[in-house]
């Protein structure tokens, strides 16, 4: 991700102002030149090694140039629609391109496996915020729980279903974590 933020720099860093479309796409034909393994340094070799490793599709890595592309034409958008498209060039392909290294490949299955292990985490956490109370948000791990239980709901298919909870789900978990938000007897911040 090093070479994400590099690339980054270009259009968001402090010399952005004499950023040109010529820099941007010399760096274009550097990411062509680490999809080929011909990496120009030891950064694009180390991403050049987990293209291959991970067979990381282009596509996204191409998207995140015309994500830039838009940082140096405008910085309003009109609709929703042109910025949920900036939102994907900038943020969504990141996330395409690591879902692979986190090996969650869209040919791959989520196992009940992944659910359960991020229960035990929550349920971690919560023995560790027994002993706080201020600044910890309680409320927050309900919907995570819940959105747990949607993507359980969706047979595990969060790659082409949205896991989510709805408005209703959420104002019935309001009562529950009031509760927890109510300081517990006898218990300090230390």
């Amino acid at each position: 991700m090093d070479n994400l933020r590099r690339t980054d720099e270009l259009v968001d860093g402090p010399n952005a102002d004499y950023m040109s479309s010529t820099v941007l796409e010399r760096w274009e034909e550097r990411l062509e030149d680490i999809f080929q393994g011909r990496p120009y340094d030891t950064l694009d070799a180390a991403l050049s090694n987990t293209v291959f490793s991970f067979s990381l599709d282009i596509k996204p890595f191409r998207d995140i140039f015309e994500g830039m592309r838009m940082d140096t034409r405008k910085s309003r958008y009109k609709s929703f629609q042109e910025l949920y498209l900036y939102c994907y060039y900038v943020a969504g392909t990141v996330g395409l391109m690591s879902v692979p290294v986190m090996g969650i490949a869209p040919e791959s299955s989520v196992s009940a496996f992944r659910i359960i292990r991020q229960r035990c985490v929550l349920q971690e956490g919560d023995r560790c915020m027994e002993r706080f109370h201020e600044g910890v948000n309680r409320e927050g791990k309900i919907l995570y729980r819940k959105i747990l239980d949607a993507i359980e709901e969706n047979d595990y298919n969060n790659l082409s279903k949205r896991a989510y909870v709805g408005r209703s789900k959420k104002l019935l978990s309001l009562p529950l974590a009031y509760t927890l938000a109510l300081p517990k007897p006898g218990l300090s911040i230390r």
